[in-house]
């Protein structure tokens, strides 16, 4: 990157606040560290209250609305020096705690200084199109990565048989689906002209703009149970008839496979019947694996147009946009998995509880005969109930809490999970009669290609039967893997692709909920600090040596304390000495500091230690003044 005067950069200013308004404000602060303290609040997460009277460890606090509040200086947290407000090196703060942080992030949010109201996915985007403007030479290849994000984060079309409301669809109504203030259309624009850049035919942008409506009327299928028969059967064809006329194949044969798909008994293939539950789960299932084939499939196709010429590369830059923590009322198989990649990249307990607990014992009861959830969590509680520090049973629901069978004490908190549905979820029993039908579709379209290396059991028993040498043995395949253990073994990879990496992180916070700017739901960023494990790094860090200054700044700012000391040319040399006079006169103790090679390194509070006598020593020189 280019080296230039940051002050002329016009994105400075919203990363740092310009040195004549900072000194500004932090002259008209009315509160610090000795008169003040931060005071949890409900509603705003931390209040500043002055220490009206202090009695040993017993504080009496003036809230801001003048009421008188008994404390402890336990559950008070202390207020950092006002020249660290609305720093962007948040590892400098005096005073490493949450309401510092809170305090810190609402500032700079109020003066506009890098925030966004979307969060990972859009920082992700942002972060694509710079690496796009800085690595890329050729104007093309500049244009075709900056719109990867929006070519892969394809929506949903509003044609192909679909209705003009889109809430009609089971499969994309089940959260909020509008954002005020975001055309749709101007949205669809976007991503069909990043189709374009990217290089991709017209039939295949209309493949795969099929294969999305078609997953949509697929979810709107529905079925009926007939009477005295343990059979399902269609109950509206409209929803069917449109998801196969997308997908090019037979309607008939497409609901016969999902209600009486073929299975092997002994050595003869027969028709079993489903019932509605059992059609639901392969209609769910189904629909997921199109939609991730297809998914793969983009990637894949993404990654061909951006191929460089040269074979040797070695060096890449990757983004990694992963899901945040998840503590809902009710938490269920999904949040297991989406906390579990948490925990595993966040390198806590998972490695003694997950792989050698949870997870093992779930597909192991997928193999039992009658095995049941209440079957798995009988075994979990017996297994690791009262054994392990980070298993526990469920306390009973509070409020809208769900009804729980086990807890899990993770890094950001206490998880209640209902493990209702679970062997059926990490099953998901892919119809091979059903896929079947679907590789009947046109041999020169996407859905075609998203299936063609895919065996289904007939497929393979007919390879062995001709004897290819291509033919492979059965093993576990595609259709026999639970859900978790394509999961583990996808999480695997990716861990092993991290590990050999030098990787940079981005916490981003979602200010609230209600995509509005200028508004900052305190608790709700508590929340969130929670569960990224900030909170748990600043806990980290106070144990440390969380404070850090150049050896220059250090000198220019403490130069009153040891005078002398500080007039050596060399900052090192100054900076040491000044660190050992200071230690011989008992103001700072040798074990609250580490001289590194271009810094010095402070324990929680000595900062502000170091503040407290360079105003002492500053309001000395005035008296002297004054006295003169």
């Amino acid at each position: 990157m280019a080296n230039i005067d940051f002050m002329m950069d016009p994105g400075w200013k919203y990363l740092r606040q310009a040195q004549d308004e900072a000194l500004k404000e932090q002259a008209a602060r009315r509160f610090d560290n000795k008169t003040h303290a931060w005071v949890p609040d409900p509603a705003e997460g931390f209040v500043t209250a002055s220490i009206a009277v202090q009695e040993g460890d017993n504080l009496t606090m003036t809230m801001p609305d003048g009421q008188q509040k008994k404390t402890t200086r336990a559950e008070v947290q202390e207020i950092n020096p006002a020249k660290f407000e609305k720093t962007e090196d948040m590892s400098n703060l005096t005073f490493l705690n949450e309401a510092s942080v809170l305090h810190n992030l609402r500032q700079r949010y109020y003066s506009m200084m890098i925030y966004s109201g979307a969060g990972k996915t859009e920082n992700t985007k942002k972060v694509i199109a710079y690496f796009a403007m800085i690595g890329s030479g050729n104007k093309d290849q500049k244009s075709k990565t900056k719109n990867v994000s929006p070519g892969i984060l394809f929506g949903k079309p509003k044609r192909y048989g679909l209705s003009d409301n889109i809430r009609d669809y089971k499969f994309v109504s089940q959260a909020e689906i509008t954002v005020p203030g975001m055309n749709d259309t101007e949205e669809w624009g976007i991503t069909d002209t990043a189709f374009n850049v990217m290089g991709f035919s017209e039939r295949e942008k209309d493949d795969l703009y099929k294969l999305c409506s078609a997953i949509m009327h697929i979810g709107n299928s529905t079925f009926k149970q007939k009477p005295r028969d343990e059979q399902a059967e269609v109950d509206d064809m409209k929803s069917p008839t449109a998801a196969c006329k997308l997908l090019g194949i037979d309607t008939d044969q497409f609901l016969n496979a999902l209600t009486r798909p073929r299975i092997k008994v002994g050595m003869e293939w027969v028709n079993k019947g489903q019932n509605v539950q059992q059609v639901d789960w392969a209609v769910g299932a189904l629909s997921k694996a199109i939609y991730a084939r297809m998914f793969h499939w983009l990637i894949k196709r993404v990654n061909k147009t951006l191929q460089a010429n040269s074979d040797d590369m070695v060096y890449y830059i990757g983004v990694l946009d992963i899901a945040g923590f998840e503590i809902f009322d009710r938490n269920s198989f999904e949040q297991l998995w989406i906390n579990f990649v948490n925990e595993k990249l966040q390198q806590f307990f998972n490695h003694h509880m997950f792989p050698l607990g949870i997870v093992s014992m779930l597909d192991e009861e997928c193999i039992v005969p009658k095995a049941t959830d209440m079957t798995y969590v009988d075994k979990l509680l017996t297994q690791h109930l009262g054994k392990h520090p980070n298993f526990q049973k469920a306390k009973p629901p509070k409020g809208k809490q769900a009804d729980a069978h086990f807890s899990i004490m993770h890094y950001a908190g206490t998880v209640r999970y209902n493990a209702e549905q679970w062997l059926d979820k990490n099953k998901d029993p892919l119809n091979d009669s059903a896929v079947a039908i679907l590789k009947t579709s046109d041999k020169e379209g996407v859905l075609y290609q998203l299936w063609e290396e895919y065996q289904t059991d007939v497929d393979r028993e007919e390879s062995e039967k001709r004897g290819k040498a291509a033919a492979k043995k059965k093993g576990k395949s595609a259709s026999f893997l639970t859900v978790s253990t394509m999961y583990r073994e996808s999480l695997t990879s990716l861990m092993t692709m991290l590990h050999t990496t030098h990787p940079h992180f981005i916490r981003c916070i979602i200010p609230n909920e209600k995509k509005t700017s200028g508004l900052i739901d305190a608790p709700l960023v508590l929340n969130q600090l929670t569960c990224n494990g900030v909170l748990e790094g600043i806990r980290i860090c106070r144990k440390g040596f969380p404070n850090r200054m150049m050896f220059a700044d250090f000198r220019f700012r403490y130069a009153i304390l040891a005078a002398d000391e500080a007039a050596e040319k060399d900052a090192a040399k100054a900076s040491k000495a000044m660190l050992r006079k200071l230690s011989k006169s008992n103001q700072l103790n040798v074990d609250t500091f580490k001289v590194g090679t271009t810094k010095v390194f402070f324990r929680a509070g000595m900062l502000a230690r170091l503040e407290e006598l360079r105003d002492e020593a500053l309001s000395a020189v005035i008296l002297k003044f004054q006295c003169s």
